[in-house]
């Protein structure tokens, strides 16, 4: 199992300095095939918010997010509802359904103490994504189409659900394979700070002294994992444009506004 753990300061300065959320980040300046790159504070991704501070808002404020796409099921929403800037005007949009892919405090109450085995169940849940996130997935191109910006979007760990919305969104707006894949694996930039908030959970810290292996496979970006969800988009409609055009039901005119929207002329 590969993976990247070194960054640049490039790519570091991306993620926010907040104290509440890990892996919050603006998603800007990659260029695209046609000459354009991504337009800075429009595009935001992160992993949970329901730990957000006082300073945090404050810092937050002045971002300006107008849209939020919570990618959690519902039981995750509840028992971790976020903590967003009192007053603020921003449109809060989540998933009506508790279907739990990406959800891994479910993966870890299983007991399972084989690496292989949590590898194994991490590729069931990436090639499931396409299909039991294209509402939500539908839902956040749609937005990025309409102009509803900035926005954010964000799951749990910020790493599974929003690595593979986030992977979609770039390619669809024609940034190249590689810079996709190193975005994605920048969430293990965040590595230490998410394994922080999950050592609280008892099953976590167990698991972790007596199966070392198992939390890296578990809460590690691995490039085999995004390319499972990847490759199903494209088994099932013969590329990744055809995924949003066929299952998502975008129009090619949307996913021109999308571009217009997100992209710096050229």
């Amino acid at each position: 199992m590969t993976t990247r753990w070194e960054f640049n300061e490039d790519e570091i300065s991306r993620i926010l300095p907040l104290d509440g959320a890990y892996n919050f980040r603006d998603v800007r300046d990659y260029p695209t095939r046609d000459s354009r790159k991504i337009g800075a504070h429009r595009l935001y991704r992160s992993a949970g918010l329901h730990k957000l501070t006082d300073a945090d808002h404050d810092y937050l404020k002045s971002l300006n997010i107008r849209h939020i796409v919570d990618l959690r099921s519902t039981s995750e929403r509840e028992k971790w509802p976020s903590r967003w800037i009192p007053g603020s005007e921003a449109i809060f949009w989540s998933r009506s359904d508790n279907q739990a892919e990406g959800d891994l405090t479910r993966l870890l109450a299983t007991g399972e103490s084989n690496p292989e085995a949590y590898r194994q169940a991490m590729f069931t849940v990436y090639r499931r994504l396409p299909v039991e996130m294209a509402n939500a997935f539908s839902y956040m191109l749609r937005q990025l189409a309409e102009g509803g910006l900035p926005i954010l979007i964000h799951c749990a760990v910020g790493k599974d659900r929003t690595g593979v919305a986030l992977a979609l969104v770039l390619l669809l707006l024609g940034v190249d394979e590689k810079t996709v894949m190193d975005d994605y694996l920048l969430t293990n930039a965040s590595y230490d700070r998410a394994m922080v908030r999950f050592s609280k959970n008892y099953s976590a810290m167990d698991l972790n002294e007596r199966a070392p292996g198992v939390m890296p496979a578990l809460m590690g970006a691995h490039p085999e994992y995004l390319r499972a969800a990847l490759a199903q988009m494209i088994e099932d409609h013969g590329s990744i444009e055809n995924y949003a055009i066929e299952r998502l039901g975008m129009t090619p005119e949307e996913l021109n506004a999308m571009r217009d929207n997100l992209l710096e002329p050229a």
